[in-house]
């Protein structure tokens, strides 16, 4: 659990749409990204069909009454997870909080026999590949077709 109980994980429910979607507007914001709903980002607009079929999973992270975070984990059903939707609010960083998610969902795709766990992501993800590098991620060779990714790591459990 998150060691300050104002932070808590929380999967992600339709009743809570508007609260995930005020998230994405900040966090790809503060990015100095758009955040395109209709087109790069129409995931986000399917989140149960995309996200938590199978074994997967979208949480938030929830600090008082906003999501300030997000992580998903989308099952590629032959043994294999996806990382995707990693963020936190800036505000929110330099406090383990996404060290301790990304430990959470290491540990739920162990639990359900996953073989590794793949991401993908760009160099301006300076502290997030530190962190995956810290995790025992290394680089690999490019395994999907995502425009704006030009990192893929693969972390074998």
């Amino acid at each position: 659990m998150i060691k300050n109980d104002e932070y808590q994980i929380v999967d992600y429910a339709i009743e809570n749409d508007w609260m995930f979607l005020n998230f994405f507007q900040d966090i790809f914001s503060e990015m100095g990204f758009e955040f395109d709903i209709d087109g790069k980002d129409a995931d986000i607009r399917n989140i149960p069909e995309r996200y938590q079929t199978g074994s997967g999973i979208f949480w938030g992270l929830k600090f008082q009454e906003d999501i300030i975070g997000s992580l998903a984990l989308s099952d590629m059903s032959n043994g294999a997870f996806e990382l995707k939707r990693f963020y936190i609010l800036e505000a929110h960083r330099q406090k383990g909080l996404g060290n301790i998610l990304l430990g959470k969902a290491l540990e739920h795709a162990s639990k359900r026999n996953a073989k590794r766990v793949l991401l993908d992501t760009t160099p301006k993800s300076e502290r997030a590949i530190s962190m995956f590098r810290k995790r025992g991620f290394k680089d690999i060779d490019r395994y999907n077709d995502d425009p704006y990714a030009e990192i893929w790591m693969e972390l074998k459990l």
